[in-house]
């Protein structure tokens, strides 16, 4: 009796695990894989398998099919539910409301099982200080504080943020400036999206009162994953300077940022660098352009400690100021 069960039992296991694992991925190396489709999002799909949750990148699969309905977004933001399926001709999509079948390639697929995007926002932010001071021979001081907020409800997402600098040299100050930025998108696709902005710059020892700027640019995502980040996006921004002593002046702009991170170490090392700037179509060689750069390392549910350097280049600053400025930043912080 024995030896019949252990034949029927290995039976018993190989078909429930076909029938729990019926998906099939075929990759462009000629392997396949079966497991259960749990998503695909960020040009990644995901793979339940009887060992792990494994990811795919979306551009190494040649072919799916499904053994399960799922739904299936596409570029242009419609939705199937169904299955997917492999045929001679190619891929389609067999749903229960109609009776042919849809043909799609997988490069008309934007996302599987995607989420179900709630009406309440989702907010994320952080906040950082950081200073210096040393005395005897040399004797300086240095403090620094930013803070960033982002609320992301559906395709609208808002975005504000304020950076402080201010720094002494045996008793004399020698830097203080200031800068807030608020900006408001909306993603008409899933990677792209207009932008409405303003920005507001005060630098004392630039001699300048304010800058104020305010446009609309277009943006795009090229990546937006648990590992790395990367958007940049261009406009026109109508911009006002005002000087204690140097010349006021008002222009039309052009203005385009790039804003970057990847996790070096996943959850222990992000590198970052955002890089903002403006161009005056009255004359091209009027540039303005603000960096930061440094490493981020979580410590401890939320916080964090900080290295960045922050570079400003302007290309026709107040007469007698100097065209770049430099900020080298050792703090902590607190993100969420």
């Amino acid at each position: 009796m024995f030896r019949l069960y252990r034949p029927l039992s290995l039976l018993f296991l190989l078909f429930m695990s076909q029938s729990i694992f019926a998906d099939i991925v075929y990759l462009q190396n000629g392997d396949r894989i079966s497991g259960k489709i749990t998503s695909m999002l960020k040009s990644e799909l995901k793979l339940a398998t009887s060992y792990s949750e494994i990811t795919i990148p979306w551009a190494d699969i040649k072919d799916i099919a499904s053994d399960q309905a799922i739904v299936i977004e596409l570029n242009d933001g419609s939705q199937l539910n169904g299955l997917l399926t492999k045929t001679e001709q190619g891929a389609s999509v067999q749903t229960t409301t109609l009776a042919k079948a849809i043909p799609v390639t997988l490069n008309d697929i934007s996302a599987i099982n995607p989420p179900i995007i709630s009406d309440k926002a989702i907010v994320t932010g952080g906040v950082h200080i950081g200073g210096s001071k040393s005395s005897g021979n040399t004797e300086q001081q240095a403090f620094n504080a930013d803070a960033n907020i982002e609320a992301r409800s559906g395709n609208n997402k808002f975005s504000a943020g304020a950076a402080y600098h201010q720094a002494a040299n045996t008793g004399k100050e020698s830097e203080n400036n200031f800068n807030i930025f608020l900006q408001y998108d909306h993603y008409f696709l899933p990677e792209y999206y207009v932008s409405l902005f303003t920005i507001f710059d005060k630098d004392r020892f630039q001699d300048l009162n304010f800058r104020s700027a305010f446009g609309a640019s277009l943006g795009h995502e090229f990546w937006n994953t648990d590992i790395n980040f990367l958007s940049a996006e261009a406009g026109v921004a109508y911009t006002i300077e005002d000087y204690g002593e140097g010349t006021d002046r008002e222009f039309i702009a052009g203005k385009w940022a790039i804003d970057f991170n990847y996790w070096l170490l996943k959850d222990r090392l992000q590198f970052f660098h955002k890089h903002n700037g403006l161009i005056s179509f009255q004359d091209f060689s009027d540039v303005l352009v603000k960096t930061s750069t440094g490493f981020k390392f979580p410590v401890y549910e939320g916080f964090e400690l900080l290295t960045q350097f922050d570079f400003d280049y302007d290309a026709k600053p107040a007469e007698g100021k100097d065209t770049t400025d430099t900020t080298y930043i050792i703090g902590a912080g607190y993100s969420w």
